[in-house]
């Protein structure tokens, strides 16, 4: 397996905020009532996995990936989805590894819940706001613990 690099990690971040706000913007301006109803959900199970699982845990990013998905899945484009995938999959290798890294004080629990209710409130400025500084935030504690 390839070493981790925190600048490679940096660009991939950039590209997944670039691709998760678009994506995030047309699902709150396009998402119905049945995107609704999956939002709270992912976001229920990802408030429990928050708050019973360890971060970086299989059970925990199966929660973290649904959650990120669910916001996202009302874009409407197969490629804007596609790409956000694929990006994060190569963010996760770097995420389990910065839980390992650093002794982090995030309360993802709220980073989390924040980012739900800004989605729900159809807020697109701020859930892409919060959305990108929660993903910055993991870029910069596996810089800072490498």
């Amino acid at each position: 397996m390839a070493p981790l690099d925190p600048d490679e990690f940096a660009d991939v971040t950039r590209a997944r905020v670039a691709v998760e706000r678009e994506a995030l913007r047309l699902s709150i301006l396009n998402g119905g009532n049945d995107w609704e109803a999956e939002v709270v959900s992912a976001s229920y199970l990802m408030a429990k996995a928050d708050r019973e699982m360890a971060a970086g845990s299989d059970d925990w990013e199966r929660a973290n990936t649904a959650f990120h998905r669910a916001m996202v899945s009302a874009c409407g484009s197969h490629w804007l989805l596609n790409v956000r995938d694929k990006l994060q999959t190569v963010a996760e290798r770097y995420r389990r590894a910065s839980v390992g890294i650093t002794r982090s004080r995030r309360d993802l629990g709220a980073e989390h819940a924040a980012i739900a209710e800004a989605v729900l409130a159809r807020d697109v400025d701020l859930a892409c706001r919060l959305t990108e500084a929660h993903c910055s935030k993991t870029q910069e504690e596996l810089r800072s613990g490498a």
